[in-house]
């Protein structure tokens, strides 16, 4: 795979697997079009990482989302009209985590050796980071640590300087342009993450439970506290006597929270929390109407809200 600083020639072997999505899905320009020619054109891995494209270039770009709001990342697959997205972008980000391991074998796939890949995560401080051991005996999926950093505001900043810094690098022309929105969006969310904490100040110390461990950064940011997930290890469905000693454990830490992300089934997280006495709160990490996070604002402005209202209900 390639990065900002890198951009070799792919397989040639790949190239025939090319020609014969191009014959199927028919040819429509596939070159990548020279600076200036017209908004620049970029797939994300994620609904995120889009609104941050869109939020630096607005009408100067065209992005595009492999992953969907409704889709569970670990299970998110590039189609073979994804393969031909690729093959015409300029730009191609992804989250720089291994649960989007997919994303070397459609960028050698796609053949573009014009294509800028950026790793959203440089420079991020990952949590949760597994030693040796564990991710030997595989008992940690996630090597690099816990995938899920854009749930903490302040890792906003860091991935838009990533993102603005590939896209003032192929479209030279719009640098201050985009330079300049980085800029003011940086200092709203900044003042809406201070309004928020504010605002969350109630959930403070507040024990919960989620299904898969999602929220070490949204926890840490608003100091809420993770009692375990109800997964005994990531990816591993719980045991009977697993969920027994969950359930117990929750009514005698009085656990009033189970925080439930859309794309998981709500069986389980439902059950736990009926059983142990407490509410589901769902809150997407996302973005999409559906949930009423259409942006990267909105999705803190929705959980923290949902989250609030729990509390306050209970």
């Amino acid at each position: 795979m390639t990065n900002l600083t890198e951009r070799g020639l792919f397989a040639k072997s790949m190239r025939r697997f090319l020609f014969a999505l191009l014959l199927f899905w028919g040819w429509a320009g596939g070159f990548v079009p020279p600076a200036g020619a017209g908004p620049v054109q970029v797939v994300t891995t994620t609904t995120v990482l889009k609104h941050f494209v869109e939020v630096l270039g607005k009408d100067r770009v065209r992005a595009y989302s492999i992953g969907k709001p409704y889709q569970d990342p670990h299970l998110t697959q590039a189609t073979p009209q994804d393969i031909l997205r690729i093959r015409k972008a300029q730009i191609f980000i992804w989250t720089g985590s291994d649960e989007e391991e997919w994303t070397e074998a459609a960028v050698k796939s796609a053949g573009n050796s014009k294509l800028i890949v950026v790793d959203a995560s440089k420079g991020i401080t990952w949590l949760d980071v597994p030693d040796l051991k564990s991710i030997a005996s595989g008992e940690h999926i996630h090597t690099k640590g816990n995938p899920y950093y854009w749930m903490d505001p302040l890792n906003g900043p860091i991935i838009l300087g990533n993102i603005a810094q590939a896209l003032a690098f192929v479209s030279s022309e719009n640098r201050e342009f985009i330079q300049s929105n980085q800029r003011t969006y940086e200092a709203t969310l900044r003042a809406r993450l201070e309004g928020w904490k504010k605002r969350a100040a109630p959930l403070e110390g507040r024990l919960f439970v989620s299904y898969h461990d999602i929220w070490p950064y949204f926890a840490k940011r608003f100091k809420l506290k993770m009692l375990r997930p109800i997964e005994p290890r990531p990816g591993i469905p719980p045991s009977p006597k697993s969920l027994k000693d969950l359930i117990s454990e929750m009514q005698l830490e009085d656990v009033r929270l189970v925080l439930q992300v859309p794309f998981y089934s709500s069986t389980t997280p439902s059950m736990v929390a009926r059983s142990a006495g407490a509410k589901v709160v769902v809150m997407p990490i996302s973005l999409g109407k559906k949930y009423g996070t259409e942006t990267y604002l909105k999705l803190f402005e929705r959980n923290i809200e949902e989250l609030l209202r729990a509390t306050e209900d209970g």
